[in-house]
């Protein structure tokens, strides 16, 4: 049974809402993200270097594109589940920034993911 963008939003919406508001899981050390069922995906949390590099690509961006908003570990629900992205850019008027959504549903205009011991670039070349 396939599913619509729109329901798989309503899920992922729904469950990242759960997941924000377990204070066991906050208390957590790890970066989570959940699969299309809304499973919760742990990895470590991030390396200094990893830090280190979110940062310094955000204030880049932040630099050479003042009219838009940078969010680090900025969650966006995909039809795999809510992911977190490293960095991303997005554009002025986009209107999940006023509103103060959760999770994006339409992914930036600028995404960074930064390859950590835990993935690779063969990993995330899906193409």
């Amino acid at each position: 049974m396939q599913i619509t963008a729109q329901a798989q939003f309503a899920h992922n919406l729904a469950r990242w809402q759960e997941l924000l508001a377990d204070r066991e899981l906050a208390r957590l050390p790890h970066r989570i993200e959940t699969d299309r069922l809304g499973r919760i995906i742990m990895t470590p949390a991030p390396s200094l270097t990893h830090g280190a590099r979110q940062f310094g690509i955000a204030q880049r961006l932040a630099t050479l594109l003042p009219a838009g908003r940078v969010i680090t570990e900025c969650p966006l629900s995909t039809a795999d589940g809510v992911k977190a992205i490293d960095v991303a850019w997005l554009a002025r008027g986009r209107v999940e920034l006023e509103k103060g959504d959760l999770i994006l549903e339409v992914a930036p205009e600028i995404c960074v993911e930064i390859l950590s011991p835990s993935n690779s670039p063969k990993k995330n070349s899906k193409a």
